[in-house]
């Protein structure tokens, strides 16, 4: 999920419902960047995303999401 990211400060959550903080006030842009890359997340604040994925979600479709996920975060880290 980008945790190598220097946007990334850390997760938390329970279950399949996570929350990403950040290091920097981008989530809005990280929303957006999401977005364009096929993902549904959203800024649950300046400097957190939120993540819920459906109950049903397979080990593909976390590889994928986290592929995306990481994209985004370059994106925007790139454009900083």
């Amino acid at each position: 999920l980008g945790l190598g990211s220097p946007l990334v400060a850390g997760m938390r959550g329970r279950g399949l419902l996570a929350g990403v903080a950040l290091t920097e006030p981008v989530a809005t842009e990280l929303s957006a960047a999401a977005m364009r890359a096929g993902l549904i997340v959203n800024a649950a604040n300046d400097s957190t995303i939120r993540i819920a994925p459906p109950l049903i979600i397979g080990d593909a479709e976390l590889d994928e999401f986290a592929d995306r996920f990481g994209r985004a975060l370059d994106a925007v880290a790139a454009a900083r």
